[in-house]
């Protein structure tokens, strides 16, 4: 493992910084991520809280090695500059938490996000089946949180069953699916989690017939995956 870094200063001085972490910058940092373009080996960046716009995900962009990426609360992001990032050929582990401006077209780019594993979406409440659509296509998806109070009904529940074959763990907190949905995920899904909260449109006996059909996976009745 090599040097990590906490703020700018600490990027600037080692160049070969593996983990970096910022988190509730004061003022915009787009301008002093600028360091970011001479760090060639980093896999692990998380940018928490912090006052960043799309000229920082230019930036990013750069990194090739990346493979985790944590912009919980950012909310300057627009959907295209993080769309943009499905070119990072590396990028395992996306966290997009609290960014409310991240919709579908984030990920409606064919081809992208190639090597993303673990995908948490928590609060993007316009996300839509057209973007479970979307993110079914990812052909190493392993683990998804999808967010509460966003318009994914079974359509969408169903795009996540029969395309997202490497799927194991998955959240559904207070989204609008019914027992057709949840069924169909039990016919054509193998999770080994499933975490499920808050969604009036399941039942008990569906839940009861999930287990039934899918013993080997984990049903827990709350919003934490």
């Amino acid at each position: 493992m090599g040097p990590s870094a906490t703020d700018l200063a600490d990027i600037a001085s080692f160049p070969g910084a593996t983990s970096i972490s910022i988190r509730g910058s004061v003022g915009c940092l787009d301008g002093g991520l600028s360091v970011l373009r001479v760090q060639r080996t980093t896999e692990r960046l998380e940018l928490i809280d912090c006052d960043i716009t799309d000229a920082a995900l230019e930036v990013i962009n750069q990194l090739e090695s990346l493979r985790h990426l944590d912009l919980s609360f950012c909310n300057r992001i627009s959907s295209t500059a993080v769309g943009s990032l499905g070119r990072l050929p590396n990028l395992e582990t996306l966290t997009l938490n609290w960014c409310y401006d991240v919709s579908d077209a984030a990920f409606d780019r064919r081809g992208a996000f190639p090597a993303m594993k673990r995908l948490s979406l928590w609060s993007l409440e316009d996300l839509t089946d057209i973007g479970m659509c979307a993110i079914a296509n990812m052909p190493r998806l392993e683990r998804l949180e999808l967010p509460e109070f966003a318009h994914i009904t079974d359509e969408g529940l169903g795009a996540l069953a029969t395309r997202a074959t490497r799927l194991r763990e998955l959240r559904l907190v207070h989204v609008p699916v019914t027992d057709a949905g949840l069924l169909t995920l039990a016919q054509h899904s193998r999770l080994a989690r499933l975490a499920i909260d808050e969604c009036s449109g399941v039942t008990d006996s569906a839940i009861s017939e999930y287990r039934r059909l899918n013993p080997q996976c984990q049903v827990v009745l709350g919003a934490i995956l």
